[in-house]
């Protein structure tokens, strides 16, 4: 397989001596060792793993647009990364930076139980599903058409689909206006 990937690269049996001897010197580390150095790479990648599994088995209720995936996924990265510095060991920091991570993950809920990702995956997830709606092209005609505001538009358009939405209104406050007047309809 690594013949046929790199085939230029080394043989088959320069492939097996390296993978032996790099085996034989993680092996030499110890069983502490090792999981002292992976358990920060999982904590650094489990939240990402998670939040894209989930945006994949619910994609298609937002057609699985990049927006949402991308914007999920970069607040997603930066709680994961203050779960992976409070993971590492502490000689591998020096303390000002370790400390200066660690006071930031102090503020996100549920970083005591490891699970201070939760909140920037759902703000990543709002503003990604917020962009989904209002930059849509046919929510810009909308609002061209009836003389309103993207976000009323794409209000309007959720409103047609008859489910249960929640609505997250910014600075828009004709977005506002007119959330009350459906709401009263």
């Amino acid at each position: 397989a690594f013949r046929e990937m790199f085939p230029k690269g080394p043989s088959y049996r320069q492939w097996a001596i390296g993978f032996c001897v790099l085996s034989f010197l993680i092996a030499t580390l110890g069983l502490s060792a090792i999981i002292t150095y992976s358990v920060p790479v999982l904590m650094f990648l489990y939240p990402l793993a998670i939040t894209i599994i989930l945006l994949a088995f619910c994609g298609r209720l937002f057609k699985n647009d990049r927006r949402v995936y991308v914007w999920t996924t970069a607040f997603t990265l930066a709680a994961a990364v203050l779960d992976f510095v409070k993971a590492l060991p502490a000689e591998l920091l020096p303390a000002v930076v370790r400390d200066f991570f660690l006071g930031i993950r102090a503020w996100l809920p549920f970083s005591n139980l490891g699970l201070g990702w939760i909140c920037p995956a759902a703000l990543g997830l709002c503003i990604g599903l917020v962009l989904h709606f209002v930059c849509r092209k046919d929510v810009a005609q909308a609002a061209k058409k009836n003389g309103t505001t993207r976000a009323v538009a794409s209000m309007e358009k959720a409103c047609e689909r008859n489910e249960k939405l929640i609505f997250a209104i910014g600075n828009a406050p004709t977005a506002l206006v007119r959330l009350y007047e459906l709401i009263e309809e």
